[in-house]
């Protein structure tokens, strides 16, 4: 009798497990932060400006300087941490800031910039508690299972990490799969996007890729319970019903913030920063907190056939990356750009306490090639560029085809925040880079001309921190030489954003 009842609690136990895993999850404040109250007074005149709060909303017409091409009409909208602090707390880690969706529109010859936080659950929270601190779990695991089952499970859909588009709908998206749906003109957030499926994944890459030959985009995310699986899917550019293609059962499932795709094959990297599931159970502080780090382990490779779903996983020596550069075909082999890094420091890197702290260097990153040999199975690596590298971007026409060109962020300095940015050729082995006294940079997006022929031929935006003035502006970089033709001022600091992406001209 005994030993059924432990096996039909140990069944049930399971069975729990993977609701509580839900409920666990979606009630972490965010994947890479954990709150705490601290102390910052911040060095006005550096790149720390762009880690406060943003004051308020803003609409208004920037200051021209220069040259804006005359094909250059549209819209570029980033998502990223407006605000870190309330009452004397803090979010520990910069990317726990409540999320803002900030646009530059670019029409007849003008730019303005607008802003607006997304409204969610998470930020209601926060607001309401007063503080940016998050209560500490208490409960044994035991007590955890009992909550999740007879309470109303919170979300989270902090959502500011990047933009989508589905359609004519525009969506700001986070690590969660929750993500949030807004108005291009206005701003205002629309509510929790509707999907028209049951993809029942925990963690969604914010970093979904487009294949333009079969016109669907491509993403993978992680369920997390007494099994747990990575799901490969697709979806078209209009149609909000994502369609599974292959699930791959994990034991210990590892943090991958973006993933590679060429014509025939779908490449989950995934290092070994990995979690025991085990230890999500009433587990205090947040969820990437719960990874740990494994050296002794090796990086796998887990390539899938778009057309058999075959699986094959070949693996090499520990790294840890953030983001891909792109992925292709060659000779047999499939070959993988990453920004790569000895092991998965930067996440703590970008803890405010030590953003605020000039003696802590920030992390050091490389471009690497790894060629993955299909027939041999063998991996061969190379580093293709040895300066520090931050958010990578192509000519998106180049997107699972070789490339030449590769933009990027970068610094001259490791205890100071990216100050560069950069064009890469991979064919000379050179680079060009534009560089201002005390101003800082986020990502670099790459507009093609129209009709071009040539792979640089177009233009770099990027925002930019002018910590000695003060002032935020939209650069605009000619791609080839990577100089400055112009850039449009509003004449107050804007924080720090993650991700975005350009539309080009429509009709708001």
């Amino acid at each position: 009798m005994i030993k059924r009842i432990a096996l039909s609690l140990g069944v049930l136990c399971l069975v729990v497990f993977g609701s509580f895993i839900w409920f666990q999850k979606e009630s972490y404040p965010d994947q890479l932060t954990t709150h705490i109250a601290i102390e910052i007074e911040p060095e006005q005149d550096s790149y720390m400006l762009g880690f406060q709060n943003i004051q308020s909303e803003i609409n208004e017409q920037a200051i021209l300087q220069g040259t804006f091409p005359e094909w250059l009409e549209g819209d570029l909208f980033f998502a990223g941490p407006g605000r870190f602090e309330i009452n004397d707390t803090f979010t520990t880690n910069w990317s726990g800031g409540l999320a803002m969706i900030h646009r530059w529109s670019i029409k007849n010859g003008t730019v303005t910039y607008a802003n607006k936080f997304i409204e969610n659950e998470i930020a209601k929270k926060v607001i309401e508690r007063g503080s940016m601190k998050e209560p500490r779990n208490k409960k044994s695991w035991l007590s955890g299972l009992a909550t999740a089952l007879f309470s109303d499970a919170p979300i989270y859909d902090n959502t500011n990490t990047n933009i989508m588009k589905i359609g004519n709908e525009f969506i700001a998206v986070s690590e969660s799969a929750h993500t949030n749906s807004f108005d291009p003109c206005t701003l205002k957030t629309i509510g929790h996007t509707q999907y028209k499926d049951e993809v029942d994944c925990h963690y969604i890459c914010a970093h979904p890729l487009f294949d333009k030959e079969k016109n669907e985009w491509i993403n993978y995310g992680t369920t997390f319970g007494a099994r747990c699986y990575y799901k490969l899917f697709t979806f078209k550019p209009d149609s909000k019903e994502r369609k599974i293609i292959t699930t791959i059962k994990v034991k210990n499932p590892a943090y991958m913030h973006s993933f590679c795709a060429t014509k025939n094959y779908i490449i989950l990297i995934e290092s070994p920063f990995r979690v025991n599931p085990y230890d999500l159970l009433g587990a205090n502080g947040s969820f990437i907190e719960c990874f740990k780090w494994r050296p002794k382990d090796k990086t796998n490779f887990i390539i899938v056939d778009r057309n058999t779903h075959k699986v094959t996983t070949l693996n090499t020596k520990p790294f840890f990356f953030f983001h891909q550069v792109n992925a292709f075909e060659q000779n047999g082999a499939i070959v993988l750009d990453l920004v790569t890094y000895d092991d998965p420091s930067i996440i703590t890197s970008y803890t405010l306490e030590k953003i605020f702290d000039p003696e802590h260097p920030f992390d050091d990153s490389r471009v690497t090639r790894f060629t993955l040999d299909l027939e041999t199975k063998a991996i061969s690596s190379s580093i293709l560029q040895k300066t520090t590298t931050k958010v990578p971007t192509i000519n998106k026409n180049c997107c699972m085809q070789p490339h030449r060109y590769i933009w990027a962020s970068g610094t001259d300095d490791l205890y100071n925040y990216t100050n560069q940015l950069k064009k890469i050729d991979l064919l000379n082995k050179k680079e060009k880079i534009w560089q201002e006294k005390d101003c800082y940079t986020r990502d670099p997006i790459f507009v093609s001309k129209p009709n071009s022929s040539q792979e640089d031929e177009g233009i770099i935006l990027s925002v930019v921190l002018d910590a000695r003035k003060k002032q935020t502006f939209l650069l605009v970089l000619d791609a080839q030489t990577c100089e400055e033709i112009g850039r449009a001022t509003i004449t107050h600091p804007i924080p720090f954003t993650l991700h975005g992406k350009f539309f080009k001209k429509r009709n708001l």
